[in-house]
């Protein structure tokens, strides 16, 4: 190796594929990891600073709909938690979370930095494979050590795969911590700011009394409607329950007929089917 190194001729040799491709999936994976924490990273900031103006007396919710694509869990939270709305919205904590995890986990970098951990093993079997092209096997008689340098292009190929893997699970690490203080800076700023008002159905402190009658107002209006939607409801339900009798009746003036001329009536006046004789 170190002859190869000085004598420029590892461009041509065993060695070119193995280091080649090997660095290429390195630096591949050192790119994405970096990509994903610097994002996890500015978006953690971001929820960080709205904490803080929710702490100063803001609303913790300003500037979020400047922010860009990357901040897409903070749109949708405030786009599905209304500032003016306390009543409760058609989500729930969970389901704001289980937003956040599938955002995470569908971040392409993450999800190629999760499939190159199984990728990498495959990829040093490849490697194996490929240096059977520089094995050279002479007739004569060979010593140990010439064998153990003919057959360096396939350990190396396997080494250079367990490597690989072994570095990818050290990303994975890196990048799973930037998930996970990212999750618990996320469920803070959302149980502080947004969950503990739709949670509790308290009013915000900073309301006028023109916004707070502004509120009663309308939350009477939506307990009116809601109220006169279940009356509408009940009401429909009332109407098909009378008509029942009169659907039974009709069904029954169809099938009588029938009924009747199938059989015959007794002196009593019960309806009486004869019953089939077999042949003796």
């Amino acid at each position: 190796m170190a002859n190869l190194l000085t004598s420029g001729d590892i461009l041509s040799s065993e060695w070119a594929p193995v280091i080649g491709v090997g660095l290429v999936f390195f630096l591949v994976q050192i790119v994405l990891c970096i990509s994903f924490c610097f994002r996890t990273r500015g978006q953690e900031r971001a929820i960080k600073r709205l904490s803080r103006d929710f702490s100063q007396g803001g609303d913790g919710k300003n500037g979020v709909q400047s922010l860009g694509r990357k901040h897409a869990w903070l749109q949708w939270v405030v786009f599905n938690f209304p500032a003016n709305v306390t009543s409760p919205s058609n989500f729930t904590r969970e389901d704001a979370l289980q937003e956040l995890d599938t955002q995470i986990a569908s971040n392409g970098n993450y999800l190629l930095l999760q499939r190159m951990s199984v990728m990498a093993p495959l990829l040093g079997v490849v490697l194996t494979v490929a240096g059977f092209y520089w094995l050279h096997v002479g007739g004569e008689d060979q010593s140990l050590q010439t064998i153990l340098l003919a057959v360096t292009p396939l350990v190396s190929g396997v080494g250079t795969g367990a490597v690989l893997a072994l570095i990818n699970q050290v990303l994975l690490h890196i990048a799973g911590r930037r998930v996970e203080s990212l999750r618990m800076t996320a469920r803070t700023w959302f149980d502080t700011v947004v969950w503990s008002r739709y949670g509790s159905g308290a009013l915000p402190t900073n309301l006028t009394a023109s916004q707070l009658m502004e509120h009663f107002v309308r939350s009477a209006l939506d307990d009116m409607n809601r109220l006169s939607d279940t009356l509408a409801h009940a009401a429909e339900i009332s109407v098909a329950m009378s008509a029942l009798p009169s659907q039974f009746r009709r069904i029954l003036d169809r099938k009588l007929p029938t009924t009747h001329n199938a059989g015959t009536t007794d002196q009593s006046g019960r309806v009486v089917t004869p019953l089939p004789r077999t042949a003796r």
